[in-house]
């Protein structure tokens, strides 16, 4: 079965989500459209056009637009205008895939992405991948983004009269000078990330600069999880395929 013949999950919570309850009855169905529409994929991070959900709605493009403005800025999504390409960060919190096979299945739908700031804010925004999955996930982006991460920057959508509104939660990508990223706010451990990409290499398998990170680590009396290894290893490696 195509991905487009499978079910999207609606958790009822939303019903009494505060922002979901502020929107109109026009923006909470195109909220409905992206969380579920003919257009969205299994990663919450695809092609999006305006025009296709403005007839899919029955309605014009412009309030596609207005409508789209409200619900980015409701819920931190993202759209970039120029790729048309849309991201919903939360998506693999509440569609975490089922086991490694399947995350790697859900990966190819990056194929169809056109490279964008979004993709490289999909590739770092790890903490809503299951613990158990982030080394395949880390690894799947490391086979189906070869060349890195694009550079651009996600566009905001624009609101009334040409005003720009980006999203609330929109992040910024910094160079990698300029990291903590994603959540890394140690120091220590961002420094501990790029000694071992540096001895292991940045292509080497994400096991062995996870190893070599704990060995750094211990002989620095630097104590962290697997998951902070993890996400400080994502953070620099992203940073370096710029």
């Amino acid at each position: 079965m195509s991905d487009r013949g499978r079910y999207r999950k609606v958790f009822t919570r939303l019903w009494c989500h505060p922002a979901f309850v502020s929107l109109s009855e026009g923006e909470k169905l195109l909220a409905f459209y992206l969380l579920t529409g003919p257009q969205t994929n299994r990663l919450g991070l695809y092609r999006f056009s305006i025009a296709t959900a403005a007839e899919d709605l029955h309605t014009v493009p412009a309030t596609i637009k207005k409508r789209l403005v409200a619900v980015s800025e409701a819920f931190g999504w993202m759209f970039d205008a120029t790729a048309r390409i849309l991201y919903i960060p939360s998506w693999l919190k509440w569609n975490p895939p089922e086991n490694p096979n399947v995350l790697k299945g859900n990966l190819r739908d990056l194929n169809d992405i056109t490279p964008c700031g979004l993709v490289d804010a999909f590739a770092r925004n790890i903490d809503v991948v299951p613990e158990t999955l982030r080394e395949t996930f880390v690894e799947g982006l490391r086979q189906r983004l070869p060349k890195g991460s694009p550079t651009q920057d996600p566009k905001p959508v624009t609101g009334k009269e040409g005003e720009i509104r980006p999203p609330r939660f929109q992040q910024q990508h910094p160079a990698l000078s300029e990291l903590p990223a994603n959540g890394v706010e140690n120091d220590k451990l961002l420094k501990i990330a790029r000694e071992a990409i540096t001895l292991t290499g940045p292509r080497a398998p994400i096991a062995d600069l996870i190893d070599t990170f704990g060995n750094l680590a211990e002989h620095e009396g630097v104590r962290c999880t697997r998951a902070d290894k993890l996400q400080a290893l994502t953070a620099v490696l992203a940073s370096l395929e710029r």
